[in-house]
C-alpha cells in the first residue's frame, strides 16, 4: 500500500502526527503544571481565604447571638405560662424546674456560647450573661432577646 505524499519512509501515517506538525505542537512533552503555576494557584485561593474568614467568623457570631435571643425569649414564655398556669403574681420568681416543663425536652434550652441564663421575677424580663465575646457582645454583658 503507497503512503501519502509527504510521508514516504515514515513508516505508518498518523492523522495526529500530520496534525501536530502543522500545528507546531510536541507530542513528547508530558503534561503537568510546572511548580510556579502551583504555587500562584494556591496564592489565589489563599487570598480568597483571607479575604472569606473574617466574615465567616462574623456570622458566626451574630448566630449564636441570635440562637441566645431565641432563648431567652423561649425561657420568658415559659415562665409566662408556669405564672398563668399556678396563678402566679407579678414578681414571684420561678425555678428552672418549675419552667422546664414548659420546654422542649422538659430542660432548658442549651447554652450556644457558654452562657447562662437567669430567669428573673414574672414581669422583668429574662437575661443571659457570657464569660466571652460573642459577636459583637462584650464579655459579661447582659444580654436581653430585645437588644
Amino acid at each position: 500500500m503507497a503512503s501519502p505524499a509527504g510521508t514516504a519512509g515514515s513508516g505508518t501515517w498518523n492523522p495526529l502526527n500530520q496534525f501536530a506538525k502543522l500545528m507546531n505542537i510536541s507530542l513528547n512533552r508530558r503534561g503537568g503544571f510546572t511548580l510556579i503555576e502551583i504555587m500562584i494557584v494556591v496564592g489565589i485561593i489563599a487570598m480568597l481565604v483571607a479575604m472569606a474568614a473574617p466574615n465567616f467568623t462574623r456570622q458566626m457570631g451574630a448566630s449564636k447571638v441570635t440562637v441566645i435571643k431565641n432563648n431567652l425569649r423561649l425561657i420568658d414564655t415559659a415562665k409566662l405560662n408556669w405564672a398563668i398556669e399556678y396563678k402566679k403574681n407579678e414578681g414571684d420568681v420561678p425555678a428552672e424546674e418549675d419552667i422546664a416543663q414548659y420546654l422542649k425536652g422538659s430542660k432548658m434550652p442549651t447554652p450556644a456560647a457558654g452562657e447562662t441564663y437567669h430567669i428573673q421575677p414574672i414581669g422583668e424580663p429574662p437575661y443571659a450573661i457570657c464569660d466571652k465575646p460573642v459577636g459583637d457582645i462584650k464579655p459579661n454583658t447582659k444580654i436581653f432577646e430585645d437588644m
